[in-house]
């Protein structure tokens, strides 16, 4: 039973990460649209923190892919070991 109460913490924990993710982009775009740069300005070429986090979040969603994939595959082989004794 603890291996199941892990194995749903982690998978609620994966979530949230994501959820935060997702929704950190989506208000650091509205911010950096509300208050607009000048082309010719200091900050032109400065990137915004929603641009950034768009970048990673491929490299976030492919962790937390791996990280849920080997939770599955760590249960998978708990309920094997469970089997056979």
């Amino acid at each position: 039973m603890t291996n199941l109460n892990t194995m749903v913490g982690i998978v609620i924990g994966l979530m949230i990460i994501v959820v935060v993710s997702y929704l950190t982009t989506g208000v650091g775009e509205q911010v950096a649209n509300a208050l607009p740069v000048n082309a010719t300005g200091d900050f032109a070429n400065v990137p915004t923190g929603a641009s950034i986090l768009e970048t990673n979040m491929a490299i976030v969603s492919i962790t937390i892919l791996i990280i849920i994939i080997s939770v599955g595959i760590g249960a998978i082989r708990g309920l094997q070991n469970k089997g056979n004794e």
